[in-house]
């Protein structure tokens, strides 16, 4: 079973792209009694070595990044309030009247109200340099006590249980994929593997980067969150992923083209064991698995990700018997991809 208790604390954390601490210290908590190695390099990734009962053909390499989209503040308005931009890829649509935190200080964004709009205002969705954020301050110089330029700045944490088995937060995308690599990390493996938490994937996979130039794996599996778009009015291909259909396997996305050896190894095995999947049926999004596979020397590359509704929003919503599922296809990925024969170089 899906361990809800922590991927609760996971999500709840505070963790901007280039702010992850809080979220690397919750992992380091779990996982350091059951790793071999443990690191954490310059970039802020957080690197993990487990000894599994054999050392596999291939160095096995698996990833998650711990970073969420989030804002940035850029100044002060007269009144107290103030201008942000993304930090990450947010659509602007759903800010207005959103509820955040920079830090532990609390605000709202804020708008201009819709009766004080023109008519052609009101048919127009609302850009960032429309909107501020109050945060109940008197004027700038008030403001400026509690906020300085460049503070990150989150949505409020609102990890909730609702309906059958399903679960709604801010950043499921990927605090779904680093409860995946904890809840590995535990386990009894029968291959060594490097687990990597990564930063700074949310604004062009960075930490990836370095930590795949540095690891140089032979086979690496990014384990992401991808959009699920199972609502009504959304038909066909357009759908991408549904929920309860198990973990996402991607052929393509705009970032990487995967290789199909890899993803022919894991569904037979999951065929054969049973285990749910489905394919991401549009070339869209991307992973840390762009940056995996370019690296040094490059690397074969997976991704295995979560569908998950309403992605890059403080509304996700994901399901457990899909996290569930994927627990167990992880555990397969190491089996079959550790008993591989060596890559030619």
């Amino acid at each position: 079973m899906a361990d809800l208790a922590l991927l609760e604390k996971l999500c709840r954390a505070f963790g901007p792209s280039g702010n992850e601490d809080r979220v690397r210290s919750i992992i380091i908590n779990e996982i350091k009694p059951y790793c071999t190695k443990l690191r954490i390099d310059r970039t802020g990734n957080l690197i993990a070595f487990k000894k599994g009962a054999a050392v596999p053909a291939n160095k096995l390499l698996f990833a998650a990044h711990m970073d969420e989209v989030a804002l940035m503040v850029t100044g002060f308005t007269e009144s107290g309030c103030l201008t942000f931009d993304e930090v990450g890829g947010i659509d602007e649509r759903i800010l207005p009247a959103k509820r955040v935190r920079i830090g532990k200080l609390p605000g709202v964004i804020a708008s201009k109200p819709i009766h004080c709009m023109t008519k052609n205002e009101r048919t127009k969705p609302m850009k960032i340099k429309d909107l501020v954020i109050d945060i109940g301050a008197r004027d700038r110089e008030d403001a400026k006590k509690y906020v300085k330029i460049g503070d990150y700045v989150a949505f409020e944490p609102n990890f909730t249980r609702f309906g059958t088995n399903s679960v709604l937060s801010k950043a499921l995308d990927d605090r779904i994929g680093c409860l995946l690599l904890t809840e590995l990390l535990k386990k009894q493996l029968a291959y060594d593997i490097t687990v990597v938490f990564t930063v700074q994937e949310e604004c062009g996979l960075r930490g990836s980067a370095t930590a795949a130039f540095a690891e140089q794996p032979d086979i690496a599996v990014a384990v992401d969150s991808t959009t699920a778009c199972d609502i009504e009015g959304i038909q066909g291909a357009n759908v991408i992923c549904e929920q309860k259909a198990g973990a996402v396997i991607s052929y393509i996305d705009k970032a990487t083209v995967y290789p199909r050896e890899l993803i022919d190894v894991l569904t037979k095995a999951a065929d054969r064991e049973k285990l749910p999947y489905q394919f991401k049926r549009l070339a869209t999004g991307g992973n840390d698995s762009a940056s995996l596979q370019r690296s040094a020397k490059g690397a074969k590359v997976l991704s295995m990700s979560a569908p998950v509704r309403y992605i890059h929003s403080p509304a996700s919503t994901a399901n457990t018997a899909d996290i569930e599922s994927m627990e167990k296809m992880l555990l397969l990925a190491v089996n079959e991809f550790g008993a591989l024969p060596k890559e030619r170089q």
